[in-house]
Formats: structure tokens, sequence, C-alpha cells
């Protein structure tokens, strides 16, 4: 699956802004791990730590955050975690909260109010076979939420969130314009504009 990471991040990003959060569930167990998953991505990894099987709102997981908030706060992230993305209100089933990237996380503290960022999440979560229907819901939870949102499907689906709705608008005139994606496996929110 890094090979579909990496050409998703390099077909529509601009990797030389793009730092990465791989949300590790385990630590890397040798020394060189960060880079080469720095150099199969060809990202700057940015929180190299594993992320802390906290739920959202707790000062650990917080903490964790920070690098993204604060001395990052200027460029795009790809965010890698275990499952994906999770924009209910309900919990993990499992109570596994360091499998996710949560919503209200996005909302609240790594895409903020005033924010140009593009935070870019890849998501397992998503149904299969029921794949582009998932994703759907997860854009209008997001775009009701106030942010953008922009989802590739296939066997894992990639989804990209902004305040900018540029950007996201960019992103999906850009995908539309690759003539070998299919176009039914791109979702965007809000959809008020024409490609």
């Amino acid at each position: 699956m890094d090979f579909y990471k990496r050409w998703f991040l390099a077909a529509f990003l601009s990797m030389e802004c793009l730092a990465a959060v791989p949300m590790l569930t385990e630590d890397w167990t040798a020394p060189g791990d960060a880079d080469v998953y720095s150099r199969l991505l060809d990202v700057d990894v940015i929180q190299p730590a594993r992320v802390p099987d906290v739920g959202p709102g707790h000062k650990a997981r917080d903490d964790y955050f920070r690098p993204v908030q604060e001395a990052h706060r200027d460029r795009d992230v790809f965010f890698d975690p275990d499952t994906g993305l999770r924009v209910g209100p309900r919990r993990p089933a499992r109570r596994r909260f360091d499998e996710y990237l949560f919503a209200e996380e996005l909302v609240d503290r790594l895409v903020p109010e005033g924010s140009r960022r593009l935070a870019v999440v890849y998501d397992q979560s998503i149904a299969r076979g029921g794949e582009v229907e998932s994703a759907e819901r997860k854009l209008q939870e997001l775009h009701e939420r106030g942010l953008c949102a922009l989802a590739y499907c296939a066997q894992a689906a990639m989804v990209v969130v902004s305040r900018d709705r540029e950007r996201v608008e960019d992103l999906y005139r850009r995908a539309l314009a690759m003539g070998y994606l299919p176009r039914d496996r791109v979702r965007v929110r809000p959809k008020v504009f024409q490609a």
C-alpha cells in the first residue's frame, strides 16, 4: 500500500511542502525505520513517535499532535493511521483510539479556522463493497463540520480535507483530468461547482 500512498501524494500535492505523521501503534523496531518510511513515501516525518491510545481531547494526544499545530502549522500533512478516519460520534468498538484520526481533531486542532492546510488521511475503514457510499457519508459529516473534503476510493480511500475550498476544488479538477482514474471513485463536498 505504500506505493498507492506515494502515488496519490505525488499526483496531487506539492511534495516539498508535505509533512507526515505515520501514527504508529507500535514503536519502530530499527533506528532507520523512520528514514525508510520517509524515503518510501518521499515525505518529511515530523512525528516519529507512537500515537497514545487515548481519545481525542486527552492531554497526551494533544501533545502528540503539537508539532503539526506549532512548528509545522503552515505545511500540508499526511496522516497514516492504522485503520483510518473516524467521523461519527460513536467511539471505536475495540476502544483502540490509536488506530484512528478523529474528525474532531481535524476540526479543532489540525485544520483550524483560517488555515489553508490540506490534511490527507489514509483510510482503510471504508466498507468493502460500499467504498463510495462509505466515503460519501464521511465527506458529508466533514462538510457539516465546516470542512471541504475530497475522497479517492480504491481498495482504501485517501481523504483530503481543508478549510480552503479552492484548494479542494483544484484537487477535484486535477483528479477528473486524469483520464485513467474512474470518475465514480472521486467524491467531493461541497458539491456546488462544476469541474
